[in-house]
C-alpha cells in the first residue's frame, strides 16, 4: 500500500521527470526549444484555470487530484524545463551566473517550499496585504527564490560537506 502512494505522489512524479530530462539532456536543441515552448505555453493555461491544485495539502491527500496536478502542473513544468535546457545545450546562449547558482541550489529550492506556504498562509490569515491570487503566488515565488540561496550556502553546502567527511572516515572508498 505504501510504495505505489508514494511511488505515484506528483511530487515524486515530477521529481522522476526533472531526472529523466537530466538524463536525456543532450538529445535537447534549438529545434526541440519552439515544441517546448508552445506546450509550455499553452499547459500554463489550464494552469491558471486549475488554481485549486495549487493548494498542496488538499491535493498531497487525493490521490486522483495529485495525478491531475501531475498531468497538468507537471506537465507545464516539464515543457518549461525542457525548452529551458534546450536553450542551454546550443552552447550559444550563455546562462547569467545567477540562473546557474539557482541551478546549485535547486535542492533547497524544492526544500524551502513548505514554508514559503506556511509564510503565505501566516502573511494571508494574519495581515490581509495579498489581495487575489496573482499577489498570492507572487509572494510565495519571491519567497522561496528569495529564501533558498541563503539556505543553500549556508545549509545544505556545508551539511554536504560534512556529510562527505564523516562517511569518508567510515567508509574509506568514498
Amino acid at each position: 500500500y505504501f510504495f505505489p502512494k508514494f511511488a505515484f505522489h506528483p511530487l515524486v512524479l515530477e521529481f522522476c521527470a526533472g531526472i529523466l530530462i537530466y538524463q536525456f539532456r543532450n538529445m535537447f536543441s534549438v529545434p526541440t526549444f519552439f515544441p517546448a515552448a508552445i506546450i509550455a505555453i499553452c499547459m500554463f493555461v489550464f494552469v491558471v484555470k486549475t488554481e485549486h491544485l495549487g493548494y498542496h495539502m488538499e491535493v498531497l491527500a487525493s490521490p486522483a487530484l495529485g495525478l491531475k496536478r501531475f498531468l497538468i502542473w507537471g506537465s507545464a513544468s516539464i515543457a518549461t524545463v525542457i525548452a529551458i535546457v534546450s536553450l542551454d545545450q546550443t552552447k550559444n546562449f550563455n546562462w547569467n551566473n545567477l540562473f546557474v547558482r539557482y541551478g546549485d541550489a535547486s535542492y533547497s529550492l524544492y526544500l524551502i517550499q513548505p514554508y514559503g506556504l506556511i509564510a503565505l498562509d501566516s502573511v494571508n490569515r494574519h495581515f490581509h496585504i495579498l489581495p487575489n491570487d496573482i499577489s498570492k503566488g507572487l509572494f510565495f515565488v519571491s519567497f522561496v527564490m528569495i529564501g533558498c540561496l541563503p539556505l543553500h550556502y549556508w545549509v545544505e553546502i556545508p551539511l554536504t560537506k560534512l556529510t562527505k567527511n564523516l562517511l569518508s572516515k567510515l567508509i574509506p572508498t568514498i
